[in-house]
Protein backbone atom coordinates (compact mmCIF):
# COMPACT_ATOMS: atom_id res chain seq x y z
CA UNK A 1 0.00 0.00 0.00
CA UNK A 2 2.74 2.03 0.64
CA UNK A 3 4.53 1.56 -2.61
CA UNK A 4 1.33 2.47 -4.33
CA UNK A 5 0.91 5.84 -2.24
CA UNK A 6 -2.60 4.52 -1.24
CA UNK A 7 -3.48 7.41 1.67
CA UNK A 8 -7.25 6.04 1.58
CA UNK A 9 -5.73 2.85 3.31
CA UNK A 10 -4.81 4.24 6.64
CA UNK A 11 -7.88 6.52 7.04
CA UNK A 12 -9.99 3.94 6.04
CA UNK A 13 -8.12 1.92 8.86
CA UNK A 14 -8.61 4.64 11.21
CA UNK A 15 -12.29 5.07 10.65
CA UNK A 16 -12.90 1.55 11.23
CA UNK A 17 -10.90 1.33 14.43
CA UNK A 18 -8.88 -1.49 13.27
CA UNK A 19 -6.02 -0.51 15.88
CA UNK A 20 -8.19 -0.57 19.20
CA UNK A 21 -4.92 0.41 20.91
CA UNK A 22 -4.52 3.88 21.07
CA UNK A 23 -0.76 3.44 20.96
CA UNK A 24 -1.08 2.02 17.54
CA UNK A 25 -3.33 4.13 16.08
CA UNK A 26 -0.93 6.79 17.35
CA UNK A 27 1.60 5.28 15.28
CA UNK A 28 -0.16 4.51 12.35
CA UNK A 29 -1.18 7.96 12.32
CA UNK A 30 3.02 8.80 12.41
CA UNK A 31 3.70 6.24 9.42
CA UNK A 32 0.91 8.58 7.63
CA UNK A 33 2.41 11.94 8.28
CA UNK A 34 6.06 10.18 7.27
CA UNK A 35 3.92 8.97 4.18
CA UNK A 36 2.98 12.42 3.47
CA UNK A 37 6.34 13.72 3.96
CA UNK A 38 7.62 11.95 0.80
CA UNK A 39 5.02 14.05 -1.34
CA UNK A 40 5.46 17.15 0.32
CA UNK A 41 7.80 19.44 -1.15
CA UNK A 42 11.09 20.35 1.71
CA UNK A 43 11.38 24.22 3.11
CA UNK A 44 14.78 25.01 1.86
CA UNK A 45 16.92 26.84 4.56
CA UNK A 46 20.00 28.88 4.52
CA UNK A 47 21.62 27.27 7.22
CA UNK A 48 20.83 23.54 6.37
CA UNK A 49 22.86 23.85 3.02
CA UNK A 50 20.17 22.45 1.29
CA UNK A 51 19.14 25.58 -0.73
CA UNK A 52 17.49 24.57 -4.32
CA UNK A 53 17.24 20.56 -3.37
CA UNK A 54 14.08 19.03 -3.27
CA UNK A 55 12.27 21.83 -4.90
CA UNK A 56 10.05 19.15 -6.46
CA UNK A 57 7.21 16.60 -4.80
CA UNK A 58 9.11 13.42 -5.12
CA UNK A 59 6.66 10.97 -6.14
CA UNK A 60 6.17 7.77 -3.26
CA UNK A 61 7.30 5.24 -5.71
CA UNK A 62 10.68 6.79 -6.26
CA UNK A 63 11.48 7.38 -2.38
CA UNK A 64 10.61 4.02 -1.63
CA UNK A 65 12.99 2.42 -4.69
CA UNK A 66 15.73 1.89 -2.85
CA UNK A 67 13.55 -0.35 0.40
CA UNK A 68 10.99 -1.83 -2.08
CA UNK A 69 11.79 -5.11 -0.61
CA UNK A 70 11.29 -4.19 2.93
CA UNK A 71 8.15 -2.46 2.89
CA UNK A 72 6.04 -5.97 2.96
CA UNK A 73 8.47 -6.39 6.13
CA UNK A 74 7.73 -2.88 7.17
CA UNK A 75 4.18 -2.86 7.57
CA UNK A 76 2.99 -6.40 8.74
CA UNK A 77 4.26 -5.69 12.28
CA UNK A 78 4.15 -2.64 15.05
CA UNK A 79 7.60 -2.67 15.15
CA UNK A 80 7.63 -2.11 11.55
CA UNK A 81 5.30 0.57 11.85
CA UNK A 82 7.12 2.39 15.12
CA UNK A 83 10.13 2.32 12.55
CA UNK A 84 7.33 5.11 10.44
CA UNK A 85 7.16 7.34 13.43
CA UNK A 86 10.73 7.51 14.25
CA UNK A 87 10.89 8.39 10.57
CA UNK A 88 8.11 10.36 10.53
CA UNK A 89 9.95 12.78 13.60
CA UNK A 90 13.27 12.81 11.85
CA UNK A 91 11.52 13.97 8.51
CA UNK A 92 9.40 16.87 10.26
CA UNK A 93 11.77 18.04 12.73
CA UNK A 94 14.19 18.14 9.26
CA UNK A 95 13.67 22.30 9.07
CA UNK A 96 14.27 22.62 12.62
CA UNK A 97 17.83 24.51 11.84
CA UNK A 98 16.08 27.45 10.22
CA UNK A 99 15.29 28.63 13.63
CA UNK A 100 18.14 28.12 15.15
CA UNK A 101 18.90 31.60 15.22
CA UNK A 102 17.00 34.80 14.15
CA UNK A 103 18.43 38.17 14.70
CA UNK A 104 20.76 37.17 17.59
CA UNK A 105 18.44 34.72 19.29
CA UNK A 106 20.11 31.64 20.45
CA UNK A 107 17.76 28.62 20.36
CA UNK A 108 19.30 26.71 23.19
CA UNK A 109 19.02 30.03 25.67
CA UNK A 110 15.60 30.66 24.63
CA UNK A 111 15.31 27.11 25.36
CA UNK A 112 16.75 27.32 28.85
CA UNK A 113 14.64 30.78 29.88
CA UNK A 114 11.71 28.99 28.95
CA UNK A 115 11.55 25.93 31.13
CA UNK A 116 13.22 28.13 33.57
CA UNK A 117 9.94 30.46 33.52
CA UNK A 118 7.56 27.32 34.39
CA UNK A 119 10.13 26.24 36.94
CA UNK A 120 9.50 29.53 38.50
CA UNK A 121 5.74 29.65 38.14
CA UNK A 122 6.00 26.52 39.10
CA UNK A 123 7.34 27.55 42.95
CA UNK A 124 4.30 29.69 43.36
CA UNK A 125 1.83 27.32 42.60
CA UNK A 126 1.69 24.89 43.44
CA UNK A 127 5.04 24.56 45.49
CA UNK A 128 4.86 27.94 47.85
CA UNK A 129 0.79 27.76 48.10
CA UNK A 130 1.04 24.05 48.78
CA UNK A 131 4.10 24.67 51.74
CA UNK A 132 2.23 27.46 53.41
CA UNK A 133 -1.43 25.87 52.65
CA UNK A 134 0.26 22.40 54.95
CA UNK A 135 1.28 24.89 57.95
CA UNK A 136 -1.94 26.33 58.56
CA UNK A 137 -4.95 25.17 60.54
CA UNK A 138 -7.80 23.32 58.24
CA UNK A 139 -10.14 25.68 58.43
CA UNK A 140 -7.84 28.02 56.87
CA UNK A 141 -6.24 26.00 54.31
CA UNK A 142 -7.68 26.88 51.37
CA UNK A 143 -7.70 30.81 52.05
CA UNK A 144 -3.97 30.49 51.88
CA UNK A 145 -4.18 28.25 48.67
CA UNK A 146 -6.27 30.65 47.15
CA UNK A 147 -4.16 34.08 48.68
CA UNK A 148 -1.22 32.68 46.36
CA UNK A 149 -3.28 32.03 43.07
CA UNK A 150 -4.98 35.32 43.78
CA UNK A 151 -1.38 36.91 43.57
CA UNK A 152 -0.37 34.86 40.56
CA UNK A 153 -3.27 35.87 38.61
CA UNK A 154 -3.00 39.79 39.80
CA UNK A 155 0.82 40.27 39.39
CA UNK A 156 0.25 38.73 36.17
CA UNK A 157 -1.89 41.56 34.94
CA UNK A 158 0.08 44.71 36.48
CA UNK A 159 2.99 43.37 34.91
CA UNK A 160 1.92 43.14 31.70
CA UNK A 161 0.65 46.40 32.00
CA UNK A 162 2.68 48.54 33.71
CA UNK A 163 5.51 46.82 36.20
CA UNK A 164 7.25 45.18 33.33
CA UNK A 165 7.97 49.11 32.12
CA UNK A 166 8.31 50.48 35.65
CA UNK A 167 11.29 47.64 36.45
CA UNK A 168 13.17 47.87 33.37
CA UNK A 169 12.40 50.58 30.84
CA UNK A 170 15.81 52.65 30.01
CA UNK A 171 14.17 55.86 29.44
CA UNK A 172 15.54 59.12 30.56
CA UNK A 173 19.15 57.04 32.08
CA UNK A 174 22.19 58.31 31.74
CA UNK A 175 25.12 56.35 33.48
CA UNK A 176 26.59 58.24 36.88
CA UNK A 177 23.52 60.75 37.09
CA UNK A 178 20.98 60.69 39.29
CA UNK A 179 16.84 61.85 38.53
CA UNK A 180 13.74 60.31 38.75
CA UNK A 181 14.51 57.11 36.24
CA UNK A 182 17.63 56.25 38.87
CA UNK A 183 14.77 55.46 41.25
CA UNK A 184 12.05 53.72 38.59
CA UNK A 185 11.72 53.19 35.23
CA UNK A 186 9.82 55.12 32.68
CA UNK A 187 6.13 54.97 30.82
CA UNK A 188 7.36 54.16 27.31
CA UNK A 189 6.34 49.81 27.65
CA UNK A 190 3.18 50.05 29.20
CA UNK A 191 0.92 47.38 28.03
CA UNK A 192 4.19 46.18 26.38
CA UNK A 193 4.60 48.54 24.08
CA UNK A 194 6.82 47.95 21.53
CA UNK A 195 7.89 44.74 22.39
CA UNK A 196 7.13 42.63 19.12
CA UNK A 197 8.33 38.99 17.85
CA UNK A 198 11.65 41.14 16.43
CA UNK A 199 12.41 42.55 19.83
CA UNK A 200 15.28 40.87 21.27
CA UNK A 201 17.22 40.89 25.07
CA UNK A 202 20.68 39.50 24.88
CA UNK A 203 19.89 36.24 23.11
CA UNK A 204 16.53 35.39 23.69
CA UNK A 205 13.21 37.24 23.12
CA UNK A 206 12.44 40.51 24.80
CA UNK A 207 8.85 38.43 25.61
CA UNK A 208 10.30 35.95 27.12
CA UNK A 209 12.36 38.14 29.37
CA UNK A 210 9.43 40.10 30.29
CA UNK A 211 7.63 36.47 31.17
CA UNK A 212 10.87 35.03 32.95
CA UNK A 213 11.04 37.96 35.28
CA UNK A 214 6.80 38.59 35.67
CA UNK A 215 7.51 34.99 37.28
CA UNK A 216 9.92 36.65 39.88
CA UNK A 217 7.28 39.71 40.53
CA UNK A 218 4.86 37.08 41.37
CA UNK A 219 6.50 34.89 43.51
CA UNK A 220 7.57 38.36 45.58
CA UNK A 221 4.33 39.25 47.00
CA UNK A 222 3.67 35.43 47.51
CA UNK A 223 6.86 34.89 50.05
CA UNK A 224 4.64 37.31 52.25
CA UNK A 225 1.83 35.08 52.45
CA UNK A 226 3.41 33.35 55.50
CA UNK A 227 3.60 36.21 57.58
CA UNK A 228 0.06 37.19 57.50
CA UNK A 229 -1.94 33.43 57.43
CA UNK A 230 -4.67 33.46 59.63
CA UNK A 231 -3.98 37.16 60.31
CA UNK A 232 -5.29 39.33 57.66
CA UNK A 233 -8.51 39.06 55.52
CA UNK A 234 -7.94 37.96 51.72
CA UNK A 235 -9.18 41.50 50.75
CA UNK A 236 -6.43 42.93 53.35
CA UNK A 237 -3.79 40.83 51.53
CA UNK A 238 -4.50 41.68 47.92
CA UNK A 239 -4.78 45.42 48.87
CA UNK A 240 -1.40 44.93 51.01
CA UNK A 241 0.50 42.91 48.07
CA UNK A 242 -0.79 45.56 45.14
CA UNK A 243 0.18 48.64 47.46
CA UNK A 244 3.77 46.91 48.31
CA UNK A 245 4.79 45.76 44.84
CA UNK A 246 4.38 49.36 43.63
CA UNK A 247 5.85 50.82 46.87
CA UNK A 248 8.67 48.32 46.79
CA UNK A 249 9.15 45.91 44.85
CA UNK A 250 9.31 47.53 41.20
CA UNK A 251 11.70 50.67 42.64
CA UNK A 252 13.96 47.69 43.81
CA UNK A 253 14.35 45.48 40.65
CA UNK A 254 14.51 48.86 38.70
CA UNK A 255 17.32 49.93 40.89
CA UNK A 256 19.18 46.37 40.91
CA UNK A 257 18.39 45.14 37.61
CA UNK A 258 17.67 48.45 35.90
CA UNK A 259 21.24 48.64 34.02
CA UNK A 260 23.65 51.36 33.84
CA UNK A 261 21.42 54.51 35.33
CA UNK A 262 20.05 52.68 37.49
CA UNK A 263 20.89 54.08 41.07
CA UNK A 264 21.99 50.85 42.66
CA UNK A 265 23.72 49.41 39.53
CA UNK A 266 25.78 52.39 39.15
CA UNK A 267 26.79 51.73 42.91
CA UNK A 268 28.20 48.41 41.87
CA UNK A 269 25.64 46.18 43.37
CA UNK A 270 25.53 42.67 42.02
CA UNK A 271 22.49 40.24 42.53
CA UNK A 272 22.45 37.36 40.46
CA UNK A 273 19.05 35.89 41.68
CA UNK A 274 17.08 38.13 43.40
CA UNK A 275 19.03 38.02 46.91
CA UNK A 276 18.31 41.91 47.08
CA UNK A 277 15.48 42.27 44.63
CA UNK A 278 13.39 39.34 46.08
CA UNK A 279 14.58 37.56 49.39
CA UNK A 280 15.46 40.81 51.10
CA UNK A 281 12.39 42.98 50.26
CA UNK A 282 10.04 39.73 50.84
CA UNK A 283 11.12 39.37 54.41
CA UNK A 284 11.35 43.25 55.30
CA UNK A 285 8.21 43.55 54.15
CA UNK A 286 6.76 40.47 56.25
CA UNK A 287 8.51 42.28 59.21
CA UNK A 288 6.58 45.15 58.59
CA UNK A 289 3.62 43.96 58.21
CA UNK A 290 3.91 41.68 60.73
CA UNK A 291 4.91 44.17 63.40
CA UNK A 292 1.68 46.86 62.23
CA UNK A 293 -0.54 43.59 62.49
CA UNK A 294 0.90 42.65 66.43
CA UNK A 295 0.93 39.60 68.16
CA UNK A 296 -1.19 36.94 67.30
CA UNK A 297 -4.10 35.66 69.67
CA UNK A 298 -2.93 31.87 69.53
CA UNK A 299 0.70 31.50 68.81
CA UNK A 300 -0.10 27.65 68.51
CA UNK A 301 1.14 26.06 65.68
CA UNK A 302 -1.84 23.62 64.31
CA UNK A 303 -0.29 21.99 61.13
CA UNK A 304 -3.43 21.25 58.94
CA UNK A 305 -1.56 18.63 56.81
CA UNK A 306 2.04 18.26 56.88
CA UNK A 307 2.14 16.23 53.81
CA UNK A 308 1.20 19.06 51.93
CA UNK A 309 4.15 21.03 53.00
CA UNK A 310 6.42 17.80 52.55
CA UNK A 311 5.34 18.06 48.90
CA UNK A 312 5.08 21.71 48.90
CA UNK A 313 8.71 21.77 49.89
CA UNK A 314 10.28 19.36 47.28
CA UNK A 315 7.93 21.60 44.32
CA UNK A 316 10.55 24.39 45.73
CA UNK A 317 13.41 22.46 45.79
CA UNK A 318 12.98 21.59 41.95
CA UNK A 319 11.57 24.83 41.22
CA UNK A 320 15.23 26.55 42.20
CA UNK A 321 17.17 25.32 39.37
CA UNK A 322 14.96 27.41 37.07
CA UNK A 323 15.36 30.73 39.50
CA UNK A 324 18.90 30.39 39.42
CA UNK A 325 20.01 29.18 36.94
CA UNK A 326 17.87 31.06 34.80
CA UNK A 327 19.11 34.10 36.14
CA UNK A 328 22.31 33.52 33.84
CA UNK A 329 19.93 34.13 31.02
CA UNK A 330 21.88 31.63 29.18
CA UNK A 331 22.04 27.52 28.65
CA UNK A 332 25.97 27.31 29.42
CA UNK A 333 28.63 27.07 32.35
CA UNK A 334 27.55 29.98 34.27
CA UNK A 335 24.14 28.38 34.26
CA UNK A 336 24.97 24.66 35.66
Amino acid sequence: RLEQGHFSYYAMVLAQKRFRSPLAALLLLSALLAHVSFCVPKATSPHSGLTGQRSKAIPVTTALSASEQEVPKVTRSLFGKLKFAALATALLGGSAPALASTGGVVAADTAWILTSSALVLFMTIPGLSAFYGGLVKRKNMLSVLMQCFAITCMMTLVWMVCGYSLSFSSVGMVEGARGLHSFIGGMDKFFLNGIGMASVNGTIPEALWCIYQMTFAIITPALMVGSLVERMKFNAVMWYSLLWVFAVYFPACHMVWGGPGALLNDLGVIDFAGGIVVHITAGVGALVASKMLGPRKDNRLVAGNLVLTVIGTGMLWCGWFGFNGGSAVAAGSEAA
